[in-house]
């Protein structure tokens, strides 16, 4: 799988040929393809250092950067979900026919506090719906896309494919870890999920997150 390396802004991962690309649009993310230590304070760095260590060995994204966060999580969608054909590369990892189709979903993590509000992190996924094997009540909570798809398929194993700390400052909108797993029931690939933690999920409790920035 190809990951762009371009330092630009981007709104989302793209499932297509090729692996991830993107597109413009100034309220999202910088670039994350870009691996490296990040460029902040030693207390920062390990935070994300060992944050990207949990996300390599967890059996579910939304559970530990929960409890990472100390609070749970909800799904903000992004846009409404589509179903679009399966590119060669996503189709390898999904062990489907190229060209088959799969549901695109992106939405955001967001914790349930109060207080100012806050995106934790992006999730875009493919989803093979008639592998899940959900119930009415399940189908219609995917439909409805409140409910992260990792709290929905919960006897679903995790093979993560990697997860990395990208070589950027903290700033508020833009991403620190990357990851990239597949989401299996009984070891049947169900859904492909890309998944990019935000700056605010380790400096929302920083009192002047200015000064977390390495000089």
């Amino acid at each position: 799988m190809t990951v762009q390396t371009a330092d630009l802004h981007v709104p989302d991962h793209t499932f297509g040929p090729g692996g991830v690309t993107t597109s413009s649009d100034s309220d999202y993310v910088q670039s994350a393809a870009i691996r490296g230590p990040v460029k902040a304070n030693r207390q920062l760095a390990d935070k994300a250092a060992m944050l990207a260590r949990v996300m390599r060995t967890t059996n579910s994204f939304t559970s530990a950067l929960s409890t990472f966060l100390g609070t749970p999580l909800r799904r903000e969608p992004r846009r409404p979900d589509t179903v679009r054909p399966v590119s060669w590369d996503d189709a390898v990892l999904l062990d489907v026919v190229p060209g088959d189709n799969a549901t695109y979903r992106e939405g955001w993590l967001a914790p349930r506090i109060h207080g100012p509000q806050f995106r934790a992190a992006a999730v875009t996924a493919l989803v093979l719906e008639h592998r899940l094997g959900l119930d009415l009540a399940g189908r219609e909570d995917l439909k409805q896309g409140e409910i992260p798809l990792g709290q929905l398929l919960r006897g679903a194993n995790r093979a993560t494919h990697f997860a990395y700390t990208i070589a950027s400052q903290p700033q508020d909108g833009h991403p620190v870890i990357h990851v990239q797993a597949t989401l299996l029931l009984g070891g049947v690939p169900v859904a492909l999920v890309r998944e990019t933690v935000m700056w605010r999920a380790l400096t929302h409790r920083v009192g002047n997150r200015a000064s977390a920035t390495r000089r």
